[in-house]
C-alpha cells in the first residue's frame, strides 16, 4: 500500500478555521487597545490643559499683583505700576458666556485683549479665605478639580 502524501481537505479546513478564530480573538484585543490608549490619552490631556491652567492662574496672581479682588466667578488682579506716568493695569480671570475661562487684560479701564485659558468649562468657582483662593473648576466631562493658591 501506499502512504498519502500531503494534507486531506479537512486538515486543511480546521487549520484555516482555527487561524481565523486567533485572528478574530488578536483583532478584537488590538482593536480594544487602541480604544483604552485613546482614552487614556484623552483624559491626560484634559488633566495636563486644567493642571497648565490652574498654574497660568498661580502665575498670574503672583507675577506683580498689587490688590486682588474675587467679585462671583472673577479673579481681579491690579497690576503694580513700574512708573508713576505708567498705564493703570488690570486683568481678569473669569468664566465667559460660552464655557472658557478667559483672561481679560484692560489698560485705562479699556480691553486691550481677551485670552482662553482653558476651554469646556461647566462650572469657575472662587472663594477666598485669608491669604488664600480657593479655585474649583468643573468641566463639561463631569471633572472636578480643586486647588489652592496662596496669595502671598
Amino acid at each position: 500500500m501506499r502512504k498519502a502524501k500531503g494534507y486531506a481537505l479537512l486538515e486543511v479546513m480546521l487549520s484555516i478555521a482555527i487561524s481565523l478564530i486567533i485572528a478574530v480573538i488578536l483583532g478584537d484585543i488590538i482593536y480594544l487597545s487602541i480604544k483604552d490608549y485613546k482614552e487614556s490619552m484623552k483624559i491626560a490631556k484634559e488633566y495636563l490643559y486644567v493642571s497648565e491652567a490652574l498654574n497660568f492662574i498661580d502665575n498670574e496672581i503672583h507675577n506683580e499683583t498689587e490688590d486682588i479682588e474675587i467679585s462671583g466667578k472673577s479673579i481681579y488682579l491690579k497690576k503694580k505700576l513700574s512708573s508713576p506716568s505708567s498705564p493703570n493695569k488690570m486683568n481678569i480671570i473669569s468664566l465667559d458666556g460660552s464655557s472658557r475661562v478667559v483672561i481679560q487684560y484692560l489698560e485705562y479701564d479699556f480691553l486691550k485683549s481677551t485670552n482662553t485659558i482653558l476651554r469646556n468649562v461647566e462650572d469657575f468657582n472662587l472663594t477666598k479665605k485669608n491669604n488664600l483662593i480657593y479655585i474649583k473648576i468643573t468641566l463639561k466631562t463631569g471633572k472636578m478639580v480643586e486647588r489652592c493658591l496662596s496669595i502671598l
